[in-house]
């Protein structure tokens, strides 16, 4: 009996864990791709900034 509770106790504990662990994980996961598409358009953004003042320069 003892035993039982004690392995429904862990059981539980170990799934908080677990969810805890991939909700972070997926949260961490949404900042990155936020992050990665914000440094791509910023990255476009530059290039574009280049194009044009190179199209400026050469008028």
């Amino acid at each position: 009996m003892v035993v039982k509770l004690l392995e429904m106790v862990l059981l539980k504990s170990l799934t908080i864990k677990v969810k805890r662990w991939l909700y972070i994980w997926e949260v961490n996961g949404i900042t990155l791709v936020i992050l990665l598409c914000k440094t791509i358009d910023n990255i476009n953004q530059r290039k574009e900034k280049m194009l044009f003042i190179q199209d400026m320069l050469r008028i």
